[in-house]
C-alpha cells in the first residue's frame, strides 16, 4: 500500500475551484474532491481511476515530474506528483489557453 499522498493547491487554482466552479458547477465541484481524494489515498496507477479522467499530458514523456490531467466535464485539472506531495498547478476549462501549452508537444 502506498503511503497517503499530500495536496497542495497553486493559490490561482484554489481559487478558481473554491469560487468558480464551486459556484457555477456543484456537481463537478464534489466530484474533483472526491477524485482528488481518490489520488491521494490510492495513489496514481491505471485504474485508481477511469481512463478517460486522469491522463498523463502529451509532451512530459520524458520529463522524470510529468504533470497530468484530470477531467470533469469541461474543467481540467492539471497536477504533478513531487514525492508524497501532489501538485495542483492549474484548473480550468479545457479551452483556455494555458491549458493548450500543457498539453501542446
Amino acid at each position: 500500500m502506498s503511503p497517503k499522498l499530500t495536496i497542495s493547491y497553486h493559490p490561482q487554482a484554489k481559487r478558481v475551484l473554491e469560487e468558480t466552479i464551486k459556484r457555477d458547477d456543484p456537481t463537478a465541484y464534489s466530484s474533483i474532491l472526491k477524485d482528488i481524494q481518490t489520488l491521494s489515498e490510492k495513489g496514481i496507477y491505471p485504474g485508481v481511476l477511469p481512463r478517460n479522467k486522469l491522463k498523463k499530458l502529451r509532451g512530459q514523456k520524458k520529463n522524470p515530474n510529468p504533470f497530468w490531467r484530470l477531467r470533469e466535464g469541461n474543467w481540467r485539472i492539471v497536477f504533478a506528483i513531487k514525492g508524497n506531495e501532489i501538485k495542483i498547478v492549474w484548473i480550468g476549462r479545457k479551452d483556455d489557453d494555458i491549458y493548450k501549452k500543457f498539453t501542446s508537444r
